[in-house]
């Protein structure tokens, strides 16, 4: 299998037992459920198809949930479609009736209080573009910069504004509700603006956490101009990031949105998150079954810069070859790997032990010529470390808990085992090693490995240990 991991989004396509089983055979990790089409009824269904699906293949299987965020979209118009023209003059409100001069009413009160003169507003993921002139106390006046034809439920961006919005709206405080009484291994937090959206979000999972439950990691997208500019201190707040090229190349300029790809992968290196590359990813392929020269470039560049895993929405969602996509990432991603360097050398901006143990553990493990590195993690947390090294061997993370077995799904090379052994004494823990280590066919007689821990073994935040063995 490759070690850039995949996520697949689940929809018409793909809401069938023995497609997801194939999907998961063929490389799909995580499964992702897009709360913007998905209902309670039909995400019950197949979250525990899945964890059925788990127990017959004998692997986790992760499960992300994406909330769909306080988008602001069009709510009333007059007339409707709305035609607008380069040059004409329209006017922005939230309360407002529609009367006889061009009004679009939108779905956010505090619309007008955050808009400004000078704002772009943009409709339909930027196809029609206006300008702010004026400003009144109950509505703003733009003038149309792009037309076109707008119709009522289409989205609305103000980049560098809205920034009453709240990180939540109802649906997705229902929707985050039954993700945790399910129990989902990740929460997708659409249109993060600060790190305190991020906190917050972080409390209510606190504060509503069914007891027996594992906290899932909060993965914030990076999807507008707002989250690039507190871009450090969002990553530091996050369990991971994805970068959301969608909304990105509406709220900035498209050529800037590879720049920030990078800018945010290299962040996310420094600051040990896992990260994740989505949008158009294979999108040719929702009605082809070969994807293009230029998609299979986008994965390697992707790749190359430092990505986790690679998020695939409509390829797999509602797309005529969901299976071949997932097998065209598997291919070209492991084709890929074979060209990464030994191993990356990074600053990392935390942790200062973890840190240094993992990166001696991955210097000797190359240095060497080893066969594996063997990590025991409690939370997932020295795992991320040494993905972020991108050692060339393989890296098999032993973990006692399944949920945390799961979220590992998203780090780069690395693969897990689960085990409840107790452990006694510090000698204890290189001898399971070994053994899991030839149980799972990465080591055999004669060969040479790294084992990183904690001792004690099984408390987080331990990361004090790091060993070099040879199979006897």
């Amino acid at each position: 299998m490759a070690k850039t991991k995949i996520i697949a989004t689940l929809g018409p396509s793909t809401f069938d037992r023995e497609t997801i089983k194939i999907m998961v055979q063929s490389g799909v990790d995580i499964f992702r459920f897009n709360f913007s089409f998905t209902n309670h009824e039909t995400f019950k269904e197949y979250h525990a198809l899945i964890r059925d699906l788990e127990k017959e293949l004998g692997r986790p299987i992760g499960i992300m949930s994406d909330l769909h965020g306080p988008k602001v979209r069009v709510k009333e118009l007059s007339p409707s479609p709305m035609k607008v023209s380069k040059g004409e003059t329209v006017y922005f409100t939230s309360s407002l009736s529609s009367n006889s001069e061009k009004y679009i009413v939108v779905d956010f009160k505090e619309f007008v209080k955050d808009v400004e003169t000078g704002h772009l507003i943009l409709i339909d993921d930027g196809k029609i573009k206006f300008q702010v002139v004026k400003k009144s106390r109950n509505y703003v006046e733009a003038v149309c910069l792009v037309g076109g034809e707008i119709k009522s439920g289409k989205g609305v961006n103000v980049p560098g504004a809205l920034k009453s919005l709240p990180i939540m709206t109802e649906k997705d405080e229902s929707d985050l509700l039954i993700s945790l009484e399910l129990g989902v291994d990740f929460v997708a937090l659409s249109f993060v603006r600060t790190a305190s959206d991020v906190n917050k979000v972080r409390e209510f999972i606190s504060e509503h956490l069914p007891e027996g439950r594992d906290f899932p990691w909060i993965i914030s997208k990076i999807e507008c101009k707002a989250a690039l500019d507190n871009l450090p201190e969002i990553m530091q707040e996050s369990d991971g990031v994805i970068v959301a090229r969608g909304d990105l190349g509406v709220e900035i300029s498209l050529p800037l949105v590879p720049l920030a790809q990078k800018r945010i992968i290299r962040l996310a290196k420094e600051y040990s998150k896992p990260v994740i590359t989505a949008t158009q990813i294979l999108e040719s392929m929702v009605t082809h079954e070969t994807p293009t020269r230029a998609e299979v470039s986008d994965i390697a560049n992707a790749i190359f810069d430092g990505s986790d895993a690679l998020l695939v929405t409509e390829e797999t969602s509602i797309g005529k070859y969901p299976i071949k996509v997932v097998e065209v990432l598997e291919e070209v991603a492991s084709t890929v790997e074979k060209a990464l360097p030994p191993f990356e050398n990074i600053s990392f901006k935390r942790s200062p032990i973890a840190r240094s143990v993992s990166r001696a553990a991955v210097e000797s493990a190359v240095e060497l010529g080893a066969k594996s590195i063997i990590v025991f993690t409690k939370s997932g947390f020295t795992a991320k470390f040494i993905s972020k090294l991108r050692p060339q061997m393989p890296v098999l993370a032993i973990t006692p808990s399944i949920e945390v077995a799961r979220k590992m799904l998203v780090l780069f090379g690395v693969d897990y085992y689960v085990t409840n052994r107790r452990i006694e004494r510090v000698e204890n823990i290189f001898e399971l090693a070994e053994d899991i280590g030839k149980s799972r066919r990465i080591l055999d007689k004669g060969d040479l490995y790294v084992t990183v821990a904690g001792y004690p073994l099984w408390i987080k935040g331990r990361t004090n240990l790091m060993k070099v063995s040879i199979v006897e």
